[in-house]
């Protein structure tokens, strides 16, 4: 019951930004950033809000995580990253 206490502390917003930053502190499998991202989207977060995360959680997780972490991000919100390296610089 304690969680649920504290998690009623935070708007949903905040709370699904938290997971997602959580999400990346344990680098978690893609489908678990699909599901952070989904819920954070469906609570109102922007993409850039999103985004943001990475650089809120570098100073505790290290920037070598944020770094491996930052692709399954992109592609949770959409990003193809493997096609963004076949494109021609312009």
């Amino acid at each position: 019951e304690e969680s649920a206490s504290a998690e009623s502390a935070l708007d949903e917003r905040t709370a699904a930004l938290v997971r997602i930053a959580a999400t990346i502190a344990v680098d978690a499998a893609p489908s678990s950033f699909q599901h952070a991202v989904t819920l954070a989207l469906a609570v109102g977060a922007t993409n850039d809000e999103i985004v943001a995360t990475l650089a809120a959680v570098t100073p505790v997780t290290g920037a070598a995580r944020v770094v491996q972490c930052a692709p399954k991000l992109a592609l949770a919100l959409g990003y193809d990253v493997e096609e963004a390296f076949e494109r021609p610089l312009a």
